[in-house]
């Protein structure tokens, strides 16, 4: 075999023994760890929303349930007011048995958002209901706008419901007293002086009056305009001098044949 042969032969084996060898696999490691990093942050961040959404919601359940849990005020706590005005009382006996209103009883009404009682009448009753028997001592005071009281009525127990305390008056101020309207505070306490209940409440007249001149009321009492200047059929004021001379058949309210009204 000559050298020529020799060294061609020898490349031809050194090709072979090359071709047959593996690669290295490095490139199908680094694919690999490619694919697991960006799955591996999808996953975390998953997992920290979730938490955030569980830790955000449950403090806010605590705090619904402990302001549900709270007790909440009733008009059980507290005694039951009503009250009328009459013109003629004439049967206190139904008052002292039952509490029961008289015949022609004006009974406490509201009207928006105000108690309301009408006065020029000759007697008011209140009326309060508890869940007990009426404590010895309690009493309805009346305020205006001084800090003490300038009324105050102590109530008795009827005789058919002991739970059931009334008082009547016929003072003055509080059956007719010389205003349109007037709002007093009443408040109700025990012998120690402690608030039971309280509440503004209006007495006003029935009817409403015809104005005087500028549209001001008349004297709630005299049922006079304020005095004007001399009056002449071409005055502005003329007629308003005096809407009123003091008679039922005067005023703006349907009296009938009822000489009291």
């Amino acid at each position: 075999m000559s050298y020529r042969n020799v060294l061609l032969a020898t490349a031809i084996l050194t090709l072979m023994v090359t071709a047959c060898t593996p690669a290295t696999p490095v490139a199908p490691q680094v694919v690999e760890v490619t694919r697991v990093v960006p799955q591996t942050v999808v996953v975390t961040q998953i997992v920290e929303i979730e938490k955030i959404i569980i830790a955000t919601s449950e403090p806010t359940q605590t705090v619904q349930e402990t302001i549900t849990a709270e007790p909440q005020a009733t008009p059980d706590n507290q005694p039951v007011f009503s009250a009328w005005c009459t013109k003629q009382f004439t049967s206190p006996q139904d008052v002292a048995q039952n509490g029961q209103a008289a015949q022609d009883a004006d009974i406490a009404y509201e009207e928006d958002g105000k108690l309301i009682l009408h006065t020029e009448r000759s007697y008011c009753a209140f009326f309060f209901t508890f869940g007990t028997e009426l404590p010895k001592g309690v009493h309805l005071d009346f305020y205006d706008t001084r800090p003490d009281p300038w009324a105050s009525l102590e109530l008795t127990p009827t005789t058919s419901n002991l739970a059931m305390g009334y008082a009547l008056s016929n003072n003055p101020y509080i059956v007719n007293p010389p205003y349109w309207e007037i709002t007093y505070k009443l408040s109700l306490k025990d012998s120690n002086g402690k608030e039971l209940w309280n509440r503004d409440v209006t007495f006003k007249r029935s009817w409403t009056p015809k104005p005087c001149y500028g549209g001001m009321w008349p004297d709630a009492a005299t049922l006079k305009c304020p005095a004007l200047p001399e009056v002449h059929p071409w005055d502005p004021w003329y007629g308003y001098d005096t809407p009123y001379d003091g008679k039922p058949g005067n005023l703006q309210e349907d009296c009938g044949n009822d000489p009291s009204c």
